[in-house]
């Protein structure tokens, strides 16, 4: 071989060598080594690389412009605290999610906007997210100094949200296979929100609190929204230990005595609400439908709610002859609702609220005015209803309670300390059924071969951890949330910097009261903000049906003795300086749950 050939040779190989090993950098890059984006509000700048914790970006601004890939991380640093938003239309993988996190020590990093700076927005979310395989975590949302309405008590106004996943028309994997999970959203409309066309998202292990705000629309009319932990227009999601507490408002122009909803699912359907707790909240679920989209298929289970404010109800749903009805296929089931106020009523449902409507199977519901309520047949069983003074008002207009339902103490733990766990003698021990369809759904439980318990808690004996039933490292009850104690927030009321509403503002000339949620059109860009959600916001005050004659008799197996009554303040509250749930513990207890 000449000496030419073997330069060539030589040149060939080098060439396809510097080939493989570009190929195999590039592949490697796009599966093995993602890239970290770091954010620092003090000694950051726009102009560094952003790719390490020595040359990290300042603004979110700037983090919008990065493109994000599969496996990739947009880390904001702890203890700081962000204006602006973030706009995350990047698409991860079900292998591979795109995180947007926090990194450092200390607390969360927050994102907090002040009203003056956003006064031209006027559907504000401080974390929008419409990509699909994005996992938002470790952060926090606010706004401070909302508008008041001097002439509603100070009210805060405006449409504020601090986490949301809406959806781009024009990418159909947009608002998919996102997880909001140990977020904290508080001052705001609403904390948060997933929207119209947004599906199989997940909210979980977050905190909820004091979501205050409320937007006006028509005086007169029905159409006040906000005063919500959370805001469902889309499908499929699931929304599982969350704390959701004191989401609520102090004034409203239509006639409802402090706005508020845990969770409002709005012309939803398939959403998952599973092993909540709710703490001071008005109503827990309020369901309605719109006049194109049925709501249907919604589960409701292994939740616990407690409130002291007057009018709670726990599940409110409607029926086909409700303007806002009607809501097919609700399943309540094993929820533990305590509500101590004496205009207090746990589900309501009536315009035609029949068994394809609304199924409450093994909850126990303790509620001072009316346990329950319903206008047609309905599929109800084994359920534990109760009230202070040992005789609930079951109002079934067209039936009458199921036999395997019980008016009976229900024996909880501490009711005053709001441990609902159960006592050795309580009724609801072994007397539930299982739920089939529950675990259609692609929840687990604990299936031991004995009864369910009614309730959201479920009582493990000694006897049963003896057996080996039961591990024995499995505690009775798993504290799955930490989070700031509720004595430590304190109501701050409106100050004098925030700036007045002379007059509430009616509807620009293109809404009406009755304007459903709507899909950004096909013009608008993943960085626009969404239009308004869920418009009219129905009321979570049933009006009142006759008196009807109570059908249940009291069971004599437990003494019926009223347990205390528990008396809570009852002070409007805004703009809290809430505890960093990380470095303050607080046990919520939840059901035993695999």
């Amino acid at each position: 071989m000449s000496k030419l050939h073997q330069v060539y040779l030589r040149a060939f190989i080098l060439l396809l060598i510097g080939c493989l090993l570009f190929s195999f950098r590039n592949t490697s890059e796009a599966q093995g080594n993602p890239t970290t984006y770091f954010l620092d509000c003090n000694s950051g700048s726009d102009g560094n690389s952003g790719t390490s914790q020595n040359k990290p970006w300042r603004s979110l601004d700037k983090a919008n412009t990065a493109d994000l890939r599969p496996g990739d991380k947009l880390l904001l640093k702890r203890e700081c605290v962000f204006a602006g938003r973030i706009v995350a239309p990047w698409h991860g993988t079900s292998e591979n999610n795109i995180i947007i996190g926090a990194y450092g020590s200390g607390e969360r990093p927050k994102i907090q906007n002040r009203m003056k700076d956003i006064e031209h927005d006027d559907h504000h979310i401080n974390v929008r997210v419409t990509g699909s395989h994005i996992t938002v975590e470790n952060l926090k949302a606010t706004i401070t100094n909302p508008k008041i309405d001097p002439n509603c008590e100070n009210q805060t106004r405006g449409y504020y949200v601090g986490f949301a996943v809406t959806v781009n028309p024009s990418d159909q994997q947009s608002g998919k296979f996102n997880t909001f999970r140990n977020v904290e959203a508080f001052n705001n409309t609403i904390g948060a929100f997933l929207g119209p066309g947004s599906k199989n998202n997940v909210v979980t292990d977050s905190y909820f609190h004091h979501n205050n705000v409320m937007q006006l629309h028509t005086l007169g009319k029905n159409d006040e929204l906000g005063a919500w932990g959370m805001l469902i227009n889309g499908d499929g999601n699931t929304i599982s230990n969350n704390l959701f507490e004191r989401n609520r408002a102090w004034c409203s122009y239509d006639g409802i005595d402090r706005p508020s909803n845990s969770v409002e699912i709005y012309a939803a359907s398939d959403n998952v609400i599973f092993n909540n707790t709710s703490i001071e909240d008005r109503v827990f679920s309020e369901m309605g439908s719109s006049d194109t989209v049925v709501a249907k298929n919604n589960l409701i289970a292994f939740n616990t709610a407690v409130s002291s404010l007057g009018d709670a109800r726990f599940v409110v749903s409607r029926g086909a002859s409700h303007k806002f009805g009607p809501v097919e296929t609700t399943r309540v089931l094993n929820n533990t609702v305590v509500y101590t106020s004496s205009t207090s009523q746990g589900v309501v449902c009536g315009a035609g609220c029949n068994s394809n409507i609304l199924i409450v199977k093994n909850n126990i519901i303790w509620a001072e005015e009316k346990a329950i309520f319903a206008s047609d047949p309905i599929i109800e069983e084994r359920n534990i209803f109760w009230s202070s003074n040992g005789d609930p008002f079951i109002q079934l207009e067209k039936s009458s309670l199921h036999h395997t339902s019980m008016i009976i103490n229900p024996q909880l733990q501490n009711r005053a300390q709001q441990n609902f766990n159960l006592k050795n003698t309580s009724p609801a021990i072994d007397a539930g059924s299982s739920m089939t369809w529950v675990a259609d759904r692609g929840v687990s439980f604990d299936t031991r071969n004995i009864n369910w318990d009614i309730g959201s808690h479920e009582y493990i004996s000694q006897d049963d951890i003896d057996s080996g039933v039961i591990p024995t490292e499995t505690p009775t009850q798993i504290p799955t949330q930490t989070i700031a104690p509720t004595a430590t927030i304190e109501p701050i009321a409106p100050t004098a910097t925030q700036t007045p509403i002379t007059e509430p503002s009616p509807p620009t000339a293109t809404q009406t009261a009755t304007t459903e949620p709507q899909l950004p059109t096909a013009t608008q860009t993943p960085t626009a903000e969404p239009q308004n959600p869920a418009a009219t916001q129905t009321p979570t005050v049933e009006p009142e049906p006759p008196a009807a004659t109570q059908t249940a008799t009291p069971v004599s197996n437990v003494p019926a003795t009223p347990l205390p009554t528990v008396t809570h303040a009852a002070t409007p509250e805004a703009s809290p300086p809430p505890s960093d749930p990380e470095t303050t513990k607080f046990t919520v207890w939840l059901p035993v749950v695999r």
